[in-house]
């Protein structure tokens, strides 16, 4: 019997249920999730960060001059600097979807937790399936460069906009799905399995609690009842048009 991408799910959701070391269920995995975030967030103001993150940057960006003291901590861009300069598609670059998405995400085209995870979804989806290997396709070389590709994107992607708690989510799911890929498998095979991955993401993680929130919270709402909302969610837009309707 052929694997699916839930049976890997199960796997990645045992696995990261075994205890690490020092007792306490997930301790390793719970430090090595806060190493990955204090990656990704860098602080600003702390001259020596910003220096070691520069020379790692792919986007290319410059530092605004006239910042916000207060948001001195948060990354402060110039507003007409090419983001996806030097980042070009080739050996080791950045597929023309993430750049092209970055790109969107720093304008503020795309806005929301929900709405961006879903675009950046679509990417890689785009991504993996372009994903080709001219050095030979053995499966560790496919674990390696599917690895290499994925931690890229994740870099610009940053380097735009800092990742959503949904985005950061799937990330970490994509990342156990290459990890638990069979080592039997060929480029084709594996390609597959990873794009059928992403797509059970999409469809049981983005679109369906969307649908279920909106026909749930649809019904809880009383004929000529107020609703105050606080900022803009897509999810209680959608719950209150399903009301609407």
């Amino acid at each position: 019997m052929s694997a699916t991408p839930a049976d890997f799910a199960a796997k990645s959701e045992k696995s990261s249920g075994k205890k690490g070391k020092g007792g306490g269920g997930g301790g390793g995995q719970s430090r090595h999730q806060g190493k990955a975030a204090g990656r990704a967030r860098v602080q600003f103001d702390d001259p020596s960060r910003v220096a070691r993150a520069a020379k790692a940057q792919i986007t290319s960006r410059s530092i605004q001059q006239s910042d916000v003291p207060f948001l001195q901590h948060l990354p402060q861009y110039e507003g007409n600097t090419s983001i996806s300069r030097g980042s070009g598609f080739g050996t080791g670059q950045v597929h023309p979807a993430i750049q092209a998405l970055g790109v969107k995400y720093a304008q503020g085209v795309i806005t929301g937790g929900h709405s961006r995870c879903l675009a950046f979804v679509d990417a890689m989806e785009e991504v993996f399936g372009d994903f080709v290997m001219t050095d030979g396709s053995n499966a560790q070389l496919i674990h390696r460069e599917s690895s290499k590709l994925l931690n890229r994107c994740v870099q610009f992607v940053v380097e735009c906009r800092p990742l959503s708690v949904s985005m950061g989510n799937f990330v970490r799911y994509l990342k156990e799905q290459i990890a638990h890929l069979p080592l039997v498998l060929s480029l084709p095979e594996a390609r597959k399995l990873i794009l059928e991955a992403i797509d059970l993401f999409r469809e049981k993680r983005l679109l369906l609690p969307v649908k279920e929130i909106a026909d749930i919270g649809s019904k809880l709402i009383g004929q000529g009842e107020n609703v105050v909302v606080y900022g803009y969610s897509e999810v209680v837009l959608n719950l209150l048009k399903k009301y609407m309707s």
